[in-house]
């Protein structure tokens, strides 16, 4: 889960709090963009951000020369905080919070089979143990 508050848009429809559900969103012009920002100087899928290992990331698509994060120019990618402020093109967000979420039932599902797996003793962690004694 990652909330964002748009603070300033040439769009004053997308001025206001966000919640996304997934770990993955992408900024830029492209319609199918989780945060649509229509404005010159902005690209389709300009800004990824993504929770990985707990921590929250921007990455800049490689045509982007730079973003802003708390008002501090920024190349390629930066590991970002809750309440910090990014900045493309003229639009202005804030990261409220985020959450690495992964689906329960997808999590049970996972569990259910690794426990199969070691219980069975079946061929694939026969391989694996292979693998992780050279």
């Amino acid at each position: 889960m990652i909330q964002v508050t748009v603070k300033t848009s040439g769009d004053p429809n997308k001025i206001g709090s966000v919640v996304f559900n997934k770990n993955l969103i992408y900024v830029g012009n492209d319609h199918l963009c989780d945060l649509n920002i229509i404005e010159d100087g902005i690209i389709p899928n300009h800004l990824i951000i993504e929770i990985a290992e707990g921590k929250l990331i921007a990455h800049a698509h490689k045509e982007v020369p730079h973003f802003h994060v708390n008002g501090k120019r920024t190349n390629g990618h930066k590991i970002i905080q809750a309440g910090n402020k990014i900045k493309i093109g003229n639009t202005e967000f804030v990261v409220d919070n985020f959450i690495e979420t992964i689906h329960p039932q997808v999590k049970d599902k996972l569990n259910q089979i690794t426990d199969k797996l070691i219980q069975e003793e079946s061929p694939i962690l026969d391989i694996i143990q292979e693998i992780q004694g050279s």
